[in-house]
């Protein structure tokens, strides 16, 4: 592939400014686009100042690349970021400038205010901050305990890095998962599995300092109880911001995912699919909060009824070990940031809205998500769709 390669990188904007806030005043700061921070190419290789990155990083900001080569283009938002001197390296796998939650290595507070982390926890991504490590990455799933008053998270999206003796960063020769589950006792837990074969490299837990950083730009549209009666809120809003396009989180016995994606049915309910989950141990142990020893993930569907399905497979053989059907109050979240559409087809590729070109431009400055449309079946007129 000929051409010119460039790197982009760019930063979201200060998420909150302060941990105590509301949806109205966090309004401005969501409608925010993203900001370039870092820009060169392969024919001037030489890095600019990286040090407004790092600080954005490191304030728990979200981070975007933008790689281009010729007529090739390729835009992702990083997992994670690991720094090694003046070395940043991020990683891609498939907030404010103040943390709800901030930790010593025994768990206590190392913040002067009350930490406001079980009320984000609910409904906000939330992203951790190493900063006696340089390490920042994103929590894909939140589970409160209740009794405690703690939270754990899991960041399940990392592959193995090694520093390299010149001073930078890069994959081991034989790369593996590193699962890990943070608790705000300080405590982690850390699974290891090889890539391809998937077998057990190790399973290690220690207690690790850690900021919380809880994203400001999700609002509560719509809650129910566990046979679907509404509690709070509006299902019509909740329908309504999905076809927006706006993300969608759930909350149910303790549990906060974001949905992989969102089915509107033709019936007016709505089902969210989770996948980015693995499986804690619970009880009243210690180790509650880590994963199997033989690791489980899990998917689940949540739906607007109440009903709560859930399949887990072992990562090691694929088996599966467990199903579930409850029901649960589930608290239904979407984030406030601003969604366009950019292009719409038909069954038959017929651009019907926008163009091709208008997609490939907000490649640079935004993220992408796709809506479908999906007949039932071919005897009737009602619709899925799917988001």
């Amino acid at each position: 592939m000929g051409g010119q390669l460039t790197f982009t990188l760019l930063v979201g904007s200060i998420l909150f400014d302060s941990v105590q806030f509301s949806l109205e005043s966090s309004d401005s700061m969501c409608q925010r686009p993203w900001v370039e921070r870092m820009f060169w190419t392969s024919q001037n290789p030489t890095q600019p100042s990286s040090d407004a990155f790092r600080e954005d990083v490191l304030l728990g900001k979200p981070a975007r690349v933008v790689i281009e080569q010729g007529s090739y283009k390729e835009a992702f938002t990083l997992d994670n970021v690991n720094m090694n001197g003046n070395l940043i390296c991020g990683e891609e796998y498939s907030p404010d400038n103040a943390p709800v939650s901030s930790r010593y290595l025994d768990g206590s507070s190392s913040m002067q205010y009350a930490d406001n982390y079980v009320a984000m926890a609910m409904k906000s991504e939330m992203r951790g901050v190493m900063k006696d490590r340089g390490y920042v990455f994103n929590m894909d799933n939140v589970h409160i305990d209740q009794a405690s008053g703690h939270i754990s998270a899991q960041s399940l999206n990392h592959v193995s890095q090694r520093y390299t003796l010149g001073g930078g960063i890069s994959f081991k020769p034989q790369p593996y998962y590193w699962l890990s589950s943070w608790e705000t006792s300080g405590r982690r837990d850390s699974a290891r599995w090889t890539m391809g074969g998937v077998k057990p490299v190790g399973h290690t837990n220690d207690y690790v300092a850690l900021q919380w950083f809880a994203d400001a730009c999700w609002t509560i549209v719509y809650k129910h109880d566990g046979v679907g009666k509404r509690l709070a809120g509006s299902l019509d809003m909740l329908r309504t911001s999905i076809r927006m396009g706006r993300r969608v989180r759930v909350h149910f016995n303790g549990f906060t995912l974001e949905a992989s994606s969102v089915i509107i049915s033709p019936g007016g309910s709505v089902m969210a699919q989770t996948s980015t989950e693995m499986a804690r141990r619970l009880g009243s142990g210690s180790d509650k909060t880590f994963f199997n020893t033989k690791t489980r993930q899990i998917y689940r569907l949540i739906h607007t009824t109440g009903e709560v399905l859930s399949l887990y497979f072992f990562i090691e053989d694929g088996l599966l070990s467990e199903r579930s059907a409850d029901r649960f109050d589930v608290t239904w979240s979407v984030d406030t940031r601003p969604w366009s559409p950019v292009l719409a087809v038909d069954a038959q590729n017929k651009v019907n809205f926008g163009s091709i070109k208008d997609l490939v431009l907000n490649m640079d400055v935004a993220s992408t998500r796709i809506q479908i449309a999906l007949k039932v079946g071919a005897q009737t007129n009602s619709n899925h769709r799917i988001f």
